[in-house]
This record gives structure tokens, sequence and C-alpha cells, in this order.
């Protein structure tokens, strides 16, 4: 599978190297973009989420980033994605 062809949008530089992030990195700057297009303030997710701010900015930190499967299923609900673990 080509894919730098698959992932990158046809405006991508063409001989661009790909780096895939490891899982939990990538959760965090997900659950960050996620966050900053809902035009949520960190502070939002968190009460929506019912926990404490400090423990919703340790998931956006991509080094301490560790949700539990609850947490996953409360993101689900808070953003109305549906997350696959793989």
């Amino acid at each position: 599978m080509d894919r730098q062809r698959d992932f990158c949008p046809p405006t991508a530089i063409a001989d661009a190297i790909l780096i895939e992030p490891e899982p939990s990195v990538a959760f965090a700057y997900w659950l960050r973009s996620k966050r900053a297009a809902s035009g949520m303030t960190l502070t939002d997710v968190a009460d929506k989420l019912g926990v404490k701010y400090q423990v919703y900015q340790k998931l956006e930190n991509p080094e301490t980033a560790n949700p539990t499967l609850k947490t996953l299923k409360k993101i689900e609900k808070v953003f109305g994605d549906t997350l696959v673990l793989i």
C-alpha cells in the first residue's frame, strides 16, 4: 500500500515522508484537534466529561495520555464520534 498517496492530500509535497506516531501520542493530538475544532476550552470538555480540568489536560498531553475505556466512551459522547480500538 502506498501510504503517502493514500493519506496525503493532493496539495501535499509529493516526496514528503509520513511519520506514524505512537498510539498514545496520536490520541492526544487527535483529542486536542477535536476540542479545538469544536470551539470548546479545556474546562468545557472537562466539565462535559465530569472530570477535573487537570485530568482532562493530561489526556491532551502526549506524555501523559492514558485514557480508560470508560473515559473513551465519555469522549465519544462529547464529540459525537465512535472510537475504534485497534
